[in-house]
């Protein structure tokens, strides 16, 4: 998985993510484990600068992550 950050992580340090509740899904914690983490600059006018995090879950929730990814899907048609 990779998100968009204001600040950078080091790689191998751990993140809980915390996914509030969506639809019919509960709310839940995922932790994971930064693989990456590249700056890039977000606004060339302000020279805003932000960061993609590669994240790894330490701990697989497929089930939740699967029903979040059929959501979304469902959401976009």
């Amino acid at each position: 998985m990779c998100i968009e950050t204001d600040k950078g992580h080091l790689e191998k340090s751990k993140l809980s993510i915390t996914i509030p509740i969506i639809d019919k899904l509960p709310k839940t914690i995922i932790e994971c484990k930064v693989t990456r983490s590249k700056s890039f600059i977000s606004d060339y006018l302000t020279g805003t600068i932000k960061y993609k995090v590669g994240l790894k879950y330490n701990t697989p929730n497929t089930e939740y992550i699967n029903n979040l990814y059929e959501l979304v899907k469902l959401s976009q048609n």
